[in-house]
């Protein structure tokens, strides 16, 4: 998925943008994007019960479910840019 739209999300890929921690609406633009991505991974901070339902992003178009503690924390993220910019 190109963005990276805060959702709730079940074990096997069935997303929805409400239900979670950080409520976004719509996964219009997302939903589609799923359709014919080679691959989508779901980066979620609320994993909820088999069937996430009604589901906007289908199972049948996720092939990983990540689960992070929190989304946009940049004290939990494992890529950090140094001081000098350098990466």
């Amino acid at each position: 998925m190109p963005s990276s739209e805060p959702l709730s999300c079940d074990e096997y890929g069935n997303c929805r943008g409400t239900g979670g921690n950080s409520n976004c609406g719509v996964l219009s633009y997302s939903t589609i994007d799923a359709e014919y991505a080679e691959y989508v991974v779901v980066l979620t901070d609320c994993l909820v019960p088999f069937p996430n339902f009604p589901a906007d992003i289908s199972m049948t178009n996720v092939d990983y479910v990540l689960k992070v503690d929190a989304i946009g924390d940049p004290d939990k993220n494992c890529y950090r840019r140094s001081s000098s910019g350098n990466g």
